[in-house]
């Protein structure tokens, strides 16, 4: 990096472009920030620098958080987008520092789709909002993802089980009686769409 341009380049600029800089200034290199404070001190935007350097204090002091130690890192991730701070450069920090933020949200998302799906495959579960607190102290976006997967679910069942049935019973009325085994193979598929039909609506009631 060649910094002499880079001086160069901002003795340059008029100021409402050093302060356009400032303004972004997680974008920027560390060392090209202490050149843009000098070029603004030149130009006595002595409020400008402060901001700055207010900037990079509390930057430090979030450089000094230990990660190991750091239980919830949602909750700090949380905290430093409620000051301001943008979703970018929070991810970029945390990466330089061994966190994986993307890698580790996926993960979450996957983990918690299986949790997901092992809920709505035990047919006894309720999945009423108060049931979901309480059993599960579940928030409300899980409750709301949850739902609406039943509901989802709780379609296609019905769905394919009138289907089924429908399919069932035609081709029993269409000459489906020739042999026991098409017989056999056709009350199969009427039960299929029955079971099927009863397990939709049945979702469908716990919600």
């Amino acid at each position: 990096m060649d910094l002499e341009a880079i001086k160069h380049n901002y003795a340059q600029m008029e100021n409402f472009e050093l302060i356009k800089l400032a303004n972004e200034i997680e974008k920027l290199k560390e060392e090209v920030i202490p050149i843009l404070k000098k070029e603004l001190l030149k130009r006595n935007e002595t409020l400008i620098v402060e901001k700055i350097d207010a900037f990079l204090n509390q930057d430090k002091n979030k450089k000094e958080v230990n990660l190991e130690e750091l239980v919830d890192i949602d909750e700090y991730v949380t905290q430093r987008l409620a000051s301001g701070e943008l979703m970018e450069s929070i991810v970029d920090d945390l990466k330089s520092r061994g966190v994986d933020l993307v890698s580790r949200t996926l993960e979450k998302s996957l983990q918690q789709e299986s949790y997901i799906d092992g809920l709505l495959e035990n047919s006894s579960n309720r999945f009423t909002k108060e049931h979901l607190k309480r059993k599960y102290a579940m928030n409300d976006d899980e409750i709301r993802i949850i739902q609406q997967k039943v509901k989802l679910k709780s379609q296609n069942n019905i769905t394919v089980g009138i289907l089924l049935i429908i399919i069932g019973v035609a081709f029993l009325l269409l000459g489906g009686l020739s042999s026991v085994r098409h017989i056999i193979f056709l009350v199969t598929i009427i039960l299929s769409g029955i079971f099927s039909l009863i397990s939709g609506l049945e979702k469908r009631k716990s919600i």
